[in-house]
C-alpha cells in the first residue's frame, strides 16, 4: 500500500514563452526604412540619414518620431534644429517645389522620403559633421524637447560615494533601469569610456556631479544600471535612451524611453523594450550625457550612409591641434582617413584631463583602431583587440555589479 505521506510527484514548470510571439515572428519582412535626404544633393545619391520604422502601430512600426527624426539630422548638419524642417517634394504645379511637413497628430513620419531643410534657404549645401569625432556638444544649445527633460538630482547619503561613479550609480539605480532585474547588473556609460578623449575636449565635465573628480567620464551622471547583455547591446548601437513626447500639447512634459534601432535583427529587443520609460524613479542622470549618447548612437554606416557617395562634400572637420572647427570641401576618399582623430582610450592607459594627447590618425598606419562607422558585431565601449582590459567591481556586496 503506498504511504499517503510520501511526497508529491514533481511537476517541472513549462518553459518560458518566446521573447516575441508566433503571430509577429513575419513582420521582420514587412520593415522599411524611412529616407532623409540633404536637398543640396542630387536624388541618386545616398541618404542623409536612414531610419528604420520602428514607431506607429502597425507590426513593429510603420513610421518614425518626428521628434527624433527632427534632431537626429539636426545632429549631423552640425547641430542646426532651431529653424529646421522637413520637406517632401510637391510637383503639382510643374516645377518641383517642397511642402513643408508638419508634426502629424500622432508624432510619426510615415511617407518613404523626406528633405531636411536648416533653414528657408532650399537649395543651401549646408555642411555636415563627418562622424561623432568632430561633432561639437551644443553647449546651451539643446533642443527644445531635451531642454524640457526634468531629471531630479542624486544626492548620495555617503560622502564615500563620490570617491566611486560607479558605486553611487549602482546606490543610486538598485535595478537594471531597463528590465528592474538585480542580478548581473553593470554601470553602463552613456558617453563611452573609450570617448574619454572628445568627452575632455567637449569640456563635458561642467555636467558632471563630481567635476573635479580624478576620472569625469566616470562620474555616475554618466552612468546607468543595466542588465549585463542589455550593457553590451546598448554599446552595440542597437538602441537608445531619449525624450518622446506623450501629447500633442507642445508643453506637455516628454518621457525618457528606451528607443530600439534595428528591429530587423532585434524582433525580440524591440517587441519587448521599444518606447519602455525607464524603472522609477530616475534620478541623476544627466540630460546632456544621454544627448551625446544619442549622437553617438547615430554616427554609423547604417544609420548616416551620407558620405558613402560620390560626390564632394561640405563638411565641418575638428582639430585636435586648434581645437577649432574649419570648414572645408572633401570626397569620400578624403573624409575616410579623417572619420577618428581622437585617440580610442583604454582602461590601462589613462588620459589627463588638463592636456589630453590628440591627433590625427595616419590612413596609412596599421591602427587597430577602427572608424566611428563600426559594425554591430563589434562593443563599442570595448578597447581595441589585443590588449589586456582591467575590470573593477561596480557595487561592493554584489558581485554581480561588475562592468565597464
Amino acid at each position: 500500500m503506498e504511504d499517503p505521506t510520501a511526497a508529491s510527484e514533481f511537476r517541472p514548470r513549462p518553459p518560458l514563452p518566446p521573447p516575441v510571439p508566433p503571430s509577429d515572428s513575419t513582420t521582420a519582412t514587412q520593415q522599411r526604412t524611412i529616407a532623409f535626404r540633404h536637398p543640396g544633393y542630387p536624388d541618386f545619391g545616398p541618404n542623409l540619414l536612414s531610419l528604420i520604422a520602428v514607431d506607429g502601430e502597425q507590426g513593429m512600426g510603420d513610421g518614425i518620431d518626428y521628434d527624433t527624426a527632427l534632431v537626429a539630422c539636426g545632429i549631423v548638419a552640425c547641430n542646426n534644429w532651431s529653424q529646421s524642417w522637413f520637406g517632401i517634394k510637391d510637383r503639382s504645379g510643374g516645377a518641383t517645389t517642397f511642402r513643408a511637413v508638419s508634426r502629424p497628430e500622432d508624432g510619426v513620419l510615415r511617407e518613404s522620403t523626406y528633405y531636411f531643410f536648416i533653414n528657408q534657404n532650399q537649395d543651401e549645401q549646408y555642411p555636415v559633421f563627418p562622424s561623432f569625432d568632430h561633432w561639437r556638444f551644443p553647449h546651451r544649445n539643446l533642443p527644445n524637447l531635451w531642454q524640457a527633460l526634468d531629471i531630479p538630482p542624486f544626492v548620495p547619503s555617503s560622502q564615500n560615494l563620490n570617491r566611486d561613479g560607479a558605486l553611487a550609480a549602482a546606490l543610486r539605480d538598485q535595478s537594471c533601469r531597463l528590465t528592474a532585474w538585480t542580478n548581473a547588473t553593470e554601470a553602463s556609460h552613456l558617453i563611452p569610456f573609450a570617448s574619454s578623449t572628445w568627452f575632455i575636449v567637449n569640456s563635458m565635465s561642467q555636467y558632471c556631479r563630481l567635476p573635479m573628480r580624478r576620472d569625469p567620464v566616470d562620474d555616475d551622471r554618466n552612468l546607468i544600471l543595466l542588465r549585463r547583455d542589455l550593457h553590451l547591446l546598448f554599446d552595440q548601437r542597437h538602441f537608445t535612451i531619449l525624450p518622446k513626447r506623450t501629447s500633442p500639447d507642445p508643453l506637455s512634459k516628454p518621457s525618457l524611453v528606451f528607443h530600439t534601432w534595428q528591429p530587423r535583427g532585434d524582433r525580440e529587443l524591440h517587441h519587448l523594450f521599444h518606447n519602455r520609460t525607464l524603472q522609477q524613479p530616475t534620478t541623476g542622470l544627466s540630460v546632456e550625457f544621454l544627448l551625446a549618447r544619442f549622437a553617438w548612437s547615430i554616427f554609423r554606416e547604417q544609420t548616416y550612409p551620407f558620405l558613402t557617395g560620390t560626390f564632394e562634400y561640405t563638411v565641418q572637420l575638428f582639430s585636435p591641434a586648434t581645437r577649432g572647427v574649419r570648414t572645408e570641401i572633401r570626397n569620400s576618399l578624403g573624409l575616410f582617413s579623417l572619420l577618428r582623430v581622437l585617440p580610442l582610450r583604454t582602461f590601462n592607459h589613462p588620459v589627463s584631463a588638463g592636456e589630453p594627447k590628440v591627433a590625427l590618425v595616419d590612413a596609412d598606419s596599421e591602427s587597430e583602431e577602427e572608424d566611428d562607422f563600426d559594425s554591430d558585431e563589434e562593443e563599442e565601449d570595448e578597447p581595441p583587440r589585443g590588449r589586456s582590459r582591467e575590470r573593477k567591481p561596480m557595487c561592493m556586496g554584489n558581485p554581480s555589479m561588475t562592468g565597464f
